[in-house]
């Protein structure tokens, strides 16, 4: 793959097992930030992601609005402080190993390593900084005078929306995509696998694996 690419990784079942989003409540449930009422109501949006079960828009959105409400009110250098902690202690160590070390090999060719991810902005910028990868596109939420609002700033970074982001992304960065490899496990993520050279369904779920079989993509096992 020449070194003019990118390589772009879902999070969610993908470069992580199950959900960040759920593992960030637990990790603020564990400090005191919020409630165990809070915890359950959010984790009820993400047994699925346990069962390794497709992602639907309108439970990634409700979890989002759940992470929302629970950050609502809270100063963002604080959160984001907390975020720094959880994503060491709880989401790190859930990362694959053998999807970290596909990222490594296109670093290795020195191409960008993106995530494009619906889970929030905070916490995947932090996640690829911890892993040095070059950078993260997450869902935003809006902050007035410091302090998170618990409302969404723009749309949910999911289907079509996150292919689009990677397109603007690659004009900015000048990038080529049909040199390009982008990793996700979900129908969902259709549209962005469509937009590189190199789609690469990761553990892909039901719907998704008969598709990448009707296209003849070749499945990523994290068992290499």
């Amino acid at each position: 793959m020449p070194a003019g690419g990118a390589a772009f990784f879902d999070v969610d079942n993908t470069l992580i097992r199950g959900s960040s989003l759920y593992q960030l409540g637990l990790g603020l449930h564990a400090r005191g930030v919020v409630s165990t009422l809070d915890i359950v109501r959010l984790g009820r949006h993400h047994v699925g992601y346990a069962l390794g079960m497709t992602e639907k828009k309108r439970h990634i959105a409700a979890a989002q609005a759940g992470v929302g409400a629970l950050a609502r009110g809270l100063h963002a250098a604080l959160l984001h402080a907390e975020v720094e902690e959880i994503v060491r202690e709880r989401i790190v160590p859930r990362v694959r190993p053998a999807v970290l070390a596909a990222a490594r090999e296109h670093q290795a060719r020195g191409q960008q390593v993106w995530l494009v991810t619906a889970s929030v902005q905070p916490l995947a910028e932090t996640l690829a900084r911890q892993l040095r990868l070059t950078g993260a596109m997450g869902s935003r939420a809006v902050v007035v005078d410091g302090f998170y609002t618990g409302e969404q700033d723009g749309p949910l970074l999911h289907g079509r929306v996150k292919a689009e982001a990677v397109l603007a992304l690659a004009a900015a960065e000048g990038l080529d995509l049909s040199a390009s490899a982008a990793y996700s496990d979900s129908v969902n993520d259709i549209p962005l696998l469509h937009v590189v050279g190199h789609p690469r369904p990761v553990c892909p779920d039901r719907r998704l694996r008969r598709y990448a079989s009707a296209q003849g993509w070749r499945v990523f096992s994290d068992e290499r």
